[in-house]
């Protein structure tokens, strides 16, 4: 985890992919400093032996994933290979409705895992960027290794 904080750090702004162990992780930073970093998205893939419940992962991520400052909940089983979680109470400001939208999927027992920051005005959803501090990163990488391995 410590690579990948170095290279946000070192890199500043541009595409970040590393690949450690069974996981591999894509980002799109746009700025960092000394304290955090802003990304447009990010993703992970995890590469998973044996059966298992993307369900039961999803209900994992929503158990866990609780330092966003929105609460992220299941909203949409597409099938058994496809879950969309989003915030549970979106950050709501006139018009404008801001909120996590993340993506889980499984293909081949590569399970995918797709992370925005969307802005909704007047039903329309464009992508923003998302700020995330090296203490939430960290923690985050590391919650996701337990949920996924």
């Amino acid at each position: 985890m410590d690579a990948i904080v170095k290279k946000i750090k070192n890199k500043k702004k541009g595409i970040i992919s590393h690949a450690v162990n069974k996981m591999t992780f894509r980002l799109f930073l746009l700025n960092s400093d000394n304290f955090g970093f802003t990304f447009s998205r990010m993703s992970f893939s995890f590469v998973m032996n044996g059966t298992f419940d993307l369900i039961d992962k999803a209900q994992e991520i929503e158990k866990k994933i609780t330092y966003l400052n929105e609460k992220i909940v299941i909203v949409e089983i597409q099938d058994e290979n496809s879950i969309i979680l989003k915030s549970d109470d979106p950050h709501k400001k006139n018009d404008e409705i801001i909120f996590y939208d993340l993506f889980l999927e499984n293909s081949n027992n590569i399970v995918k895992l797709r992370f925005y920051r969307i802005k909704n005005n007047n039903f329309k959803n464009s992508l923003i960027p998302s700020m995330f501090s090296y203490d939430q990163f960290e923690r985050l990488l590391s919650d996701l290794a337990q949920i996924f391995f």
